[in-house]
């Protein structure tokens, strides 16, 4: 709302005797600020982490309303920002962030607050002084309650209530000079589409032990009514599904509903039960595109092709084991498995729990590194894989859960680390499996160094694979200045936000030909050339005879000096 619309006398306020039962004491309010602090200053310089995730496992007060509260902050810091320069003059210098250890990274709430620059103490009360639509509420309970004692933080929250029209008349001077009607105008546009209290939940059906009329049942029983999905993804758009009314078929990918983001899914007896979990529609396109590539490409049906055998896939990095577990369901019909592969101790545990709790009996977990798994080394699981699906460590700046202050500057040095690292992970899949036939690489991420500027570099070095055109209908596709070669129209992109999705990135490779010898190789690529000192003894004479230059030979020098620099110093010895 306006802040006009606001009633100026806020002692005026009356709350019923239902308002004050569900209010929290004033000490579990101050508990809940302090640790929306900590999350607001361990985001703002390290926007990388899952805010969702750690709060949901790490807070002790109330996580739900932390959560809110840190979303709500976020949502209006260019406000809030503005206000904290204008009212409170002695913070207007912004303390220098400092390097937070790892450890308050993966756990915020053991951050020491003290230690937190005062300049974020004053963003969760100027919110709910000046911004919320519930001020007037949460500050009748401070004023009645509140007593002023030497803390710091019950310092602000006095002084934020003695400056509270000070906000109210900042927020008109900041209106009128910025030319906004509504207060909803100061959210960025990356953060509108990343609000998580509207973002609705896509609930997938496991057909590995059910089918959908269990989940079905569950939406009857729910009182949920079907709807036609572009009706859906409009109304929730505009604001005007908001409850937990309607379900919709997703119209592209079977066995995938969505619902409201205010149903109560974890109380379904399907979920409850393994027969249907919760699975962004993005995270599902690598897999489906997969099915209906093997579809087109005639051998989805068939059990074996050319003598290669059985249709089994590789997923290359499975934690926590969707992409595992939808592959699952469709090579249930050829017959086929999925050994899903995870490095890291932790995660592959998570990757177990998961595929015992779904009981997907044609997954296998494997404990190792993909990029030590090579057909060679005589597990018949990896050399009988036809299909490899490859979801890389990436910077997921495609993720709908990762809130910033700010519009989020690439981390260049981060970038570009991690794409080296997915682009070797795809030369090894290209490279070291004869029989694979195709290849699925995808990101959650949005940046082109880690999508397009990977595949480019891949079809560069490898002749013997294409990119399968896919998903024609899919309107946003791969950026065509980073593909010199062509071939970004095969390319699927999905944008932060579209139809309530997360960033992602989908390629397909197909095999076109065998996997050629090193000999046989381009020899100019920098990866076949020579070195210089392997150039230096091969060098022909002017006849054309290739002398081989002889090396020195080390039986003739001492034990002592063997390998050693002439500028190093020898060693004395006595004598």
């Amino acid at each position: 709302r306006n802040p006009d619309d606001y009633d100026d006398e806020e002692e005026d306020y009356m709350m019923d005797e239902e308002e004050e039962e569900l209010l929290l004491p004033v000490d579990q309010l101050l508990a809940i600020y302090e640790d929306v602090v900590k999350m607001c200053y361990v985001v703002q310089n390290a926007p990388y982490i899952s805010m969702k995730n750690i709060v949901f496992k790490h807070c002790d007060t109330n996580p739900s309303m932390v959560t809110k509260l840190i979303i709500s902050v976020m949502q209006y810091y260019p406000l809030i920002k503005q206000i904290n320069k204008e009212v409170y003059e002695e913070h207007r210098k912004i303390d220098k962030p400092f390097r937070i250890k790892d450890r308050f990274l993966k756990n915020p709430f053991l951050f020491d607050v003290e230690k937190i620059p005062t300049w974020y103490h004053y963003y969760p009360f100027i919110f709910e002084f000046a911004i919320s639509e519930e001020r007037r509420k949460t500050l009748k309970r401070f004023k009645s309650e509140y007593e002023s004692d030497a803390d710091e933080t019950e310092d602000i929250v006095l002084r934020c209530i003695k400056k509270r029209k000070a906000m109210k008349k900042c927020i008109r001077k900041l209106n009128a000079q910025y030319g906004k009607k509504e207060l909803k105008e100061w959210i960025p546009k990356h953060l509108k589409v990343a609000q998580m209290s509207a973002k609705p939940k896509y609930v997938h059906v496991n057909t590995h032990v059910a089918d959908e009329s269990s989940l079905l049942q569950d939406f009857e029983e729910a009182g949920l009514e079907e709807k036609n999905y572009k009706e859906m993804i409009d109304g929730l758009k505009s604001g005007e599904i908001t409850k937990p009314l309607y379900f919709s078929r997703d119209p592209h990918i079977e066995g995938l509903f969505l619902v409201a983001s205010s149903t109560r899914t974890h109380q379904f007896q399907s979920i409850q039960n393994g027969e249907a979990f919760i699975m962004d529609k993005s995270s599902h396109l690598p897999v489906w595109i997969l099915k209906e590539v093997l579809r087109s490409d005639n051998i989805y049906h068939k059990k074996q092709k050319g003598g290669k055998g059985p249709l089994h896939i590789i997923d290359a990095t499975a934690a926590p084991g969707n992409k595992s577990i939808v592959a699952g369901e469709y090579m249930k019909r050829v017959n086929g498995n999925v050994y899903s592969i995870e490095r890291d101790e932790r995660r592959f545990e998570t990757l177990q729990h998961r595929l015992e709790n779904l009981r997907c009996s044609n997954v296998t977990p494997i404990h190792g590194d993909f990029l030590k798994a090579f057909p060679a080394n005589g597990d018949e699981r990896i050399a009988s894989a036809r299909i490899i699906i490859l979801d890389p460590s990436c910077s997921g700046s495609g993720m709908l859960t990762r809130l910033v202050f700010e519009e989020e500057k690439k981390d260049v040095v981060r970038v570009k680390r991690l794409q080296s690292f997915q682009a070797l992970m795809l030369k090894h899949s290209l490279s070291h499996f004869p029989n694979v036939d195709y290849v699925m690489y995808s990101t959650c991420s949005v940046h082109p160094e880690e999508n397009e500027e990977v595949v480019a570099e891949a079809l560069d070095r490898h002749e013997e694979w294409e990119l399968v055109p896919v998903f024609q209908e899919w309107p946003t596709r791969g950026y065509p200045q980073y593909m010199p070669h062509g071939g970004a129209e095969n390319l699927i992109r999905v944008e932060r936000g579209q139809n309530f999705m997360g960033g992602f990135f989908v390629a397909c490779f197909k095999r076109i030909g065998p996997t050629p010898k090193r000999s046989d190789r381009n020899p100019n690529h920098k990866n076949n050339r020579k070195s210089m000192y392997q150039q230096q003894r091969r060098r022909p004479d002017a006849r054309g005879n290739v002398i081989k230059r002889k090396r020195k030979d080390k039986k003739n020098v001492p034990a002592f000096a063997r390998g050693m620099s002439n500028n190093r110093p020898t060693k004395k010895f006595k004598k």
